[in-house]
C-alpha cells in the first residue's frame, strides 16, 4: 500500500519541500476508503478528525451563504471542486480546527480516497517534527491561493452582471459572495470590499 501511495502523496501541494523519509511514512500511514456518488464527507462545524487525499473522482466543497438584506434565500453555494492529488481540509487539519466547509461527493461518480487520520499524523510529527512548518506553511499558501481566485472570479462575475442588466444590484447568490465562512461554519461579512475573510480571522475564531 504504501509504494501505492508513495506517488500520490509526492504529488500532493500540501506536502511540497517534505523529506523523502517524512513522505515515505506518511504513505505508508494512509488507509483507503471508497466514497460513494453524493456522500458527505464531513460537514461545516464538525471536528476534523483526518485528512483526505483523493485519488480518483471528484469531491465538491461548500460554503454556507447568509440570505441576503434583499430577501434572497441562504443556503450552500460550491466553492471548489477538488480532483485527483487534491487534498481535503487541510487547514483544519493541520491547524487542528473544526471544519469550515462542508464537503460531498460529486454526483454520479464514486471516489476513492486515503486518509490520515490526526493520531497518525502527530505521531509521524514526533519522528519528523521540522516537517511540520513545511506542511502548515503550504496549508497557508493553499488556502491564500484558492480565495484570492475566487475573489477574482467573484469580481468578474459581478462586473458582467451588472453591465448586462444595466443596474448595480446584485443577485442573492452573489451577494453570497462577499462572505466567508468562519470556523464554526457560519458565513461572516467580509471587509466591506467583497474579500474574503482571512486565514488569520478564522484561525483566531477558531481559538476563542
Amino acid at each position: 500500500a504504501a509504494h501505492t501511495n508513495r506517488p500520490l502523496v509526492g504529488g500532493c501541494a500540501l506536502f511540497r519541500g517534505c523529506s523523502a523519509g517524512f513522505l515515505d511514512r506518511l504513505a505508508s500511514a494512509l488507509r483507503e476508503r471508497d466514497l460513494d456518488a453524493e456522500t458527505v464527507v464531513f460537514r461545516a462545524g464538525e471536528a476534523c478528525k483526518e485528512l483526505v487525499i483523493i485519488s480518483s473522482g471528484f469531491v465538491d466543497t461548500y460554503e454556507e451563504v447568509a440570505a441576503s438584506v434583499a430577501g434572497g434565500p441562504g443556503g450552500e453555494e460550491v466553492s471548489d471542486s477538488l480532483g485527483p492529488g487534491d487534498t481535503l481540509a487541510e487547514v483544519s487539519f493541520v491547524f487542528g480546527i473544526r471544519h469550515f466547509k462542508t464537503a460531498r461527493v460529486s454526483r454520479h461518480k464514486k471516489v476513492l480516497a486515503f486518509v490520515l487520520s490526526a493520531e497518525a499524523y502527530r505521531e509521524l510529527l514526533k519522528a519528523f517534527p521540522s516537517q511540520e512548518d513545511v506542511v502548515m506553511d503550504n496549508a497557508m499558501h493553499q488556502y491564500e491561493g484558492m480565495t484570492t481566485a475566487r475573489s477574482h472570479k467573484s469580481k468578474l462575475s459581478v462586473g458582467g452582471a451588472s453591465s448586462a442588466g444595466g443596474s448595480s444590484h446584485r443577485s442573492g447568490s452573489e451577494k453570497g459572495s462577499d462572505k466567508a465562512p468562519s470556523a464554526s461554519g457560519q458565513s461572516d461579512v467580509g471587509n466591506g470590499k467583497g474579500g474574503v475573510v482571512s486565514l488569520q480571522k478564522i484561525l483566531a475564531r477558531a481559538k476563542n
